[in-house]
């Protein structure tokens, strides 16, 4: 059951412990202490993060450490950009966007070709 890492992301607890992840494996209890959050707390994120393949775990002995999958920032860094890179296209109207079914500023193209009898 995977998740959308963006959504996993936007909990700014979640958001910490992927910056703290990247620069230093931890286990929950230490990754906890560093952020000044409850162990309980730190799992749930994690469960979170594992589910939308941002964060891996590794058994080492009795705990586990993760880390992030940076493939998958790797992955939605390339997805802003390739948005980022839409060119935005104005209508003849006030400039306002197309929307799929019409423009925002005038009348959909279906209601043209009514006429009021």
């Amino acid at each position: 059951m995977e998740s959308d890492p963006f959504k996993a992301i936007a909990d700014p607890n979640r958001l910490r412990i992927i910056e703290a992840l990247l620069k230093h494996g931890y286990c929950v209890g230490a990754l906890a202490r560093s952020l000044g959050i409850s162990e309980a707390a730190a799992s749930q994120h994690l469960k979170v993060l594992r589910h939308a393949g941002l964060v891996e775990g590794v058994k080492k002995g009795y705990y586990v450490h993760y880390s992030v999958n940076r493939n998958e920032l790797v992955r939605m860094a390339e997805r802003l950009l390739d948005m980022a890179a839409i060119e935005q296209k104005p209508c003849g109207a006030g400039g306002l966007l197309l929307l799929s079914d019409g423009c925002a500023c005038g009348p959909r193209a279906e209601d043209a070709d009514r006429t009021d009898a």
